[in-house]
């Protein structure tokens, strides 16, 4: 099954065997944005001058929240950097999310349940389809322990994996997680990987984490001023 940058990041991001997220929700925002612009800038419509966003033009009939994104950033009467946009786009991050998480669970790969607590509604997701999200990660495991051939789409959900740290997505145990990391580190710089896609993974990659960072920062100092 066939699945896009954010809908891999989404389905790699769930537990395996409960439900929940393995990451929090100031890494799961800006990582779907980076999934978004990464899958944009693999279908040759978005790249990076000077570290700034360009929509090269303005496609038609792309599926939410693809055409939102797109149209307001070529809209955007002045050109911005990928941090100014991953931080804009966050906001909406957790309604990005769960569009393209209803559209796992339409595909049978996950299901999301309605429940409460007291009275306060939430959303259970959990992974039905292991053996999917297991192939993934075998897939993901032999480019990084095995030396298997790596392609830009591999690359690009490597460096959100790498960015918002859910190493432990591909990890068996401590020991292997550390070998996780440190090949992490060295696959993405295999020549194989466009220079393209190369500059939008350490772009990306350095906006993420630091919106990771200001998220945190800013949860925080509201949970000290309580």
């Amino acid at each position: 099954m066939e699945l896009n940058l954010p809908e891999t990041f989404l389905f790699l991001s769930l537990l395996p065997d409960k439900p929940g997220f393995l990451i929090s929700t100031e890494k799961l925002n800006p990582g779907i944005i980076g999934a978004i612009f990464m899958e944009l800038s693999l279908k040759n419509m978005m790249e990076i001058k000077d570290k700034r966003l360009i929509i090269k033009k303005l496609p038609k009939n792309l599926d939410y929240p693809f055409d939102e994104i797109v149209s307001r950033i070529y809209e955007s009467k002045r050109e911005k950097k990928i941090k100014s946009w991953i931080s804009i786009f966050s906001h909406k991050g957790r309604k990005y999310r769960m569009h393209i998480l209803r559209g796992l669970e339409n595909k049978g790969l996950i299901r999301i349940t309605d429940k409460r607590v007291l009275f306060f509604p939430y959303k259970s997701i959990s992974v039905v389809k292991k053996r999917v999200r297991e192939d993934i990660i075998v897939n993901l495991r032999g480019v990084l322990l095995k030396g298997k051939d790596i392609n830009n789409q591999t690359a690009s959900i490597l460096g959100l994996i790498q960015a918002c740290k859910i190493q432990k997505a591909l990890s068996k145990n401590r020991s292997d997680f550390n070998k996780i990391k440190i090949q992490l580190k060295e696959s993405l710089k295999n020549d194989s990987i466009s220079q393209d896609v190369d500059q939008m993974i350490k772009e990306i990659q350095i906006a993420v984490i630091g919106a990771i960072v200001v998220a945190g920062a800013a949860g925080a100092i509201g949970s000290g001023s309580g």
